[in-house]
């Protein structure tokens, strides 16, 4: 960090902190789907490479690393320790430190717009800010719902309680219910 130990009590005891959190497992997903599905070569490069070569039968001499399944991406979660995740995938106990830092306001993703919209009357910018508008480029629905649940159901249940038990505490803390098994997260997550 650029800022002393003095710098960082300063800010963490008189700045106003917020955070916005997502269901673990639509965080994954989206984690997994825009790193490795969509053009994103440095994280294909960096992890994409690792985690075919580690987890792929067969993987070719020279992966490109912009295929991985979602089953490679969750064997690799399994079998990495979570203080060596990315912060993209890092569950959010972790990387925010919430236990540590007390946050003044925590926002749901479910609910960004009207969150952000609170957040910032809160924050009486009302007037100098306002929540941004979905960008023409940005494809919410980049993946259909259905191939969403065929991507999921592909994983396997053991490997699929292994990397929940890594998340658990997000799911606990931010009052997400644990769902126990695959196909009940997509009866009740995915619509």
């Amino acid at each position: 960090s650029s800022y002393s130990p003095e710098e960082i009590d300063y800010r963490l005891n008189n700045y106003f902190k917020f955070m916005f959190v997502r269901h673990p497992l639509d965080r994954l997903f989206s984690a997994w789907h825009n790193r490795f599905q969509e053009h994103f070569p440095i994280f294909q490069k960096t992890f994409g490479v690792q985690i075919v070569k580690q987890f792929r039968e067969n993987a070719p001499a020279d992966p490109k690393g912009d295929d991985v399944t979602l089953v490679e991406f969750f064997k690799y979660l399994a079998a990495t320790k979570v203080s060596q995740f990315n912060a993209h995938w890092m569950p959010f106990v972790e990387g925010c430190q919430p236990c540590y830092v007390v946050y003044n306001y925590i926002g749901m993703f479910e609910d960004l717009e009207n969150e952000a919209k609170t957040l910032i009357e809160h924050l009486k910018l009302s007037s100098e800010v306002t929540y941004p508008t979905q960008q023409h480029y940005y494809d919410k629905n980049s993946a259909s719902e259905e191939a969403k649940k065929d991507e999921w159901r592909k994983v396997p249940p053991e490997l699929f309680q292994e990397v929940m038990k890594k998340y658990t505490t997000d799911f606990r803390l931010y009052g997400y219910p644990i769902p126990g098994s695959i196909e009940e997260y997509i009866s009740d997550w995915i619509q």
